[in-house]
């Protein structure tokens, strides 16, 4: 005899990336963009951009979450508000997914040989992994704003947003029982 059961799978599909601010004091340059490299395969999010100076708790982060709501993008009750260490070392959820890609704080303004590759900071074929995420997400179609600024002022450093679409994709198993 045998059992189904259901496991809830979020998945996010990101569709749309924008960066729609640089402070050039902090950063040269920033660009990112969303590929599909197959018709029918996953979307992966690409993103390079160019450092300053060394980024630890001096940096805040902010996200937030809005909601597709009557053809506009409306700020949603999510919201995360994180130093950067503290995103990358203690949050396993946003900062679980950057520490995969090889981030650690601090974010060192990089050294090499050639000069034009100091504090360059690239990531690409980035998937979203929700393997820490919520099972039920509370909307389907969203984005989340995201900032980039001096702890002590509140200086703005950058600021974008990514918009996409949350899906709950349901597993069936089958479990056998005696």
């Amino acid at each position: 005899m045998s059992k189904k059961f259901y496991v809830g799978c979020l998945k996010i599909i990101p569709e749309r990336v924008y960066i729609s601010y640089l402070n050039h004091k902090y950063v040269e340059y920033a660009k990112a963009n969303i590929r599909r490299y197959r018709r029918g395969g996953d979307y992966y999010l690409n993103g390079e951009a160019k450092t300053l100076d060394t980024w630890v708790n001096n940096v805040s982060v902010h996200l937030v979450f809005t909601e597709y709501l009557h053809n506009e993008y409306r700020r949603s009750f999510i919201e995360f508000h994180y130093k950067l260490c503290d995103l990358l070392d203690k949050d396993g959820m946003i900062g679980g997914i950057l520490v995969k890609t090889g981030y650690t704080c601090p974010l060192h303004k990089r050294r090499n040989n050639k000069s034009h590759h100091q504090g360059v900071y690239r990531f690409g074929n980035l998937s979203i992994q929700t393997d820490n995420f919520p099972n039920v997400w509370p909307f389907e179609k969203g984005g989340v704003n995201v900032e980039f600024a001096m702890t002590s002022t509140g200086e703005s450093i950058g600021s974008g947003y990514l918009n996409g679409k949350f899906v709950d994709r349901k597993k069936l198993y089958k479990m056998k029982t005696k």
